[in-house]
């Protein structure tokens, strides 16, 4: 074990235990939606209602940040300026944008008050912030694997016991109910979808760490959430990881011969399969595969509205479109309030939404924002592709924000957070960003 000495890269205990305690934050916040004791329900358990876990997590983080600030300027001035960057970056895209729109904020716009566009350009920007404080202040990518690694686990054992429960108690138990009877693994996620870069993420450090023990229990979990999206997101993201990480030309070449293969055949079978065998079916994986086949056939339809997800997707293009937005966009975060106040769902009904990341901030920040966004995205995978766990872990995040949205934020923050490290180069820059586990664990740094 390695003793960590150097005044300048430590400065004291508190900077290891800050790093500790945020790095299981940040990776709870995915894991765990946060509820509260009331009259309703949440997953089927009655009394329960879920609360803002992106709130929680800004609370808990805000008083870390201002100790790290005040204590930073003369021992890492480097991350103090770098924070402040990204501190007047998102400031200034607010403000633009508060300019830009201010129809929305004369008291005429038709979708949304003026006051609930003003708060969610302020709980987007600082919610973004606390990812730029993440990483330039406590990134360190072996505890980051390592608490996701312990998290991930115990998420998912606690998930099937539920699952389990659902059917000893006859009703939902933490589970997800499924369309076709019976129920999806769902646990205290926001939705069973959300396991999708989870899954791939499991496959690959099982692998690695020979725990084939994990591997099967991550197997299930993909199976018993009958997600289509946990199917896209492990088909896609592991072979783009191992076409990234590929050393040889011919083996990268392999890979893409094979993946087109894949997906020429996958396509063919998608477009003309009938989707009601598989969605009527008692088997979760076929469920699964059913959902795809709904999603895929929807962009040949003539209006794209035959999958709910693609329905919202053409909604968003075709309001963009119809608006005189289409190069600012709304302004950050005003997707929510747009959407919730222009199509109101009730109860049983499909929200209409963006789902997915870069459709959101192309509603936000129009055609400009989601070129900026893209870019920054392919040139973030690229310069990652020097360091395979670190591929193989924001990859699969990086596709499922692409095509899905479940936990919003909490799914968003991650390609934010592998943007900031990789495309803008903060990685090099991260005080813990080279150091061990058993470095961050040792007995003089804690």
């Amino acid at each position: 074990m390695t003793t960590i000495s150097n005044p300048e890269t430590l400065h004291q205990s508190k900077d290891i235990g800050f790093t500790k305690f945020i790095t299981w934050i940040f990776v709870l916040g995915y894991f765990v939606n946060v509820f509260i004791w009331s009259r309703s329900s949440v997953a089927g358990v009655p009394n329960l209602h879920a609360i803002n876990t992106r709130m929680i997590e800004l609370i808990i983080t805000a008083p870390i940040l201002a100790i790290t600030l005040l204590t930073g300027f003369s021992t890492n001035p480097r991350a103090i300026r770098r924070f402040l960057l990204g501190f007047i970056a998102l400031a200034g895209v607010a403000i633009v944008s508060y300019f830009l729109n201010q129809d929305i904020f004369n008291g005429y716009f038709e979708f949304g008050s003026a006051t609930r566009y003003a708060e969610t350009y302020l709980l987007w920007s600082v919610s973004f912030l606390s990812v730029v404080a993440y990483s330039v202040f406590w990134y360190s990518r072996e505890l980051l694997l390592s608490t996701f690694w312990k998290v991930a686990q115990a998420s998912m054992v606690f998930s099937l016991a539920c699952f389990v429960a659902s059917y000893l108690l006859s009703r939902p138990f933490f589970s997800y109910p499924s369309y076709g009877g019976g129920y999806r693994l769902q646990g205290i996620l926001t939705e069973p979808s959300s396991w999708a870069p989870v899954v791939a993420v499991m496959i690959y450090m099982s692998f690695q760490r020979k725990a084939y023990g994990t591997l099967l229990l991550t197997i299930a979990v993909a199976v018993l959430s009958a997600s289509g999206t946990v199917l896209v997101v492990m088909t896609l993201s592991i072979p783009i990881a191992y076409f990234l990480t590929s050393e040889k030309v011919d083996r990268r070449l392999a890979i893409i011969g094979l993946t087109g293969v894949f997906i020429a055949g996958s396509l063919s079978f998608l477009v003309t399969a009938n989707p009601d065998a598989y969605l009527n079916s008692s088997n979760n994986l076929s469920r699964g595969i059913g959902k795809v086949i709904v999603a895929t056939q929807s962009f040949t339809s003539a209006d794209g509205t035959v999958s709910g997800r693609t329905a919202s997707a053409h909604t968003t293009i075709v309001d963009m479109d119809a608006s005189s937005k289409q190069w600012t966009g709304f302004g950050p975060g005003a997707v929510s309030v747009y959407f919730n106040a222009k199509y109101p769902s009730g109860p049983g009904q499909v929200p209409v939404h963006p789902n997915s990341f870069f459709l959101e901030i192309l509603f936000d920040f129009g055609y400009p924002g989601l070129a900026l966004l893209v870019a920054l995205t392919l040139v973030s995978m690229w310069k990652m592709r020097v360091d395979r766990a670190a591929t193989f872990f924001f990859v699969p995040f990086i596709i499922a924000s692409l095509v899905n949205s479940a936990s919003a934020y909490e799914l968003y923050k991650w390609t934010a957070l592998a943007v900031l490290l990789y495309g803008f180069g903060f990685v090099r820059r991260s005080k813990f960003a080279h150091f061990e586990v058993d470095d961050l664990s040792s007995s003089t740094a804690i």
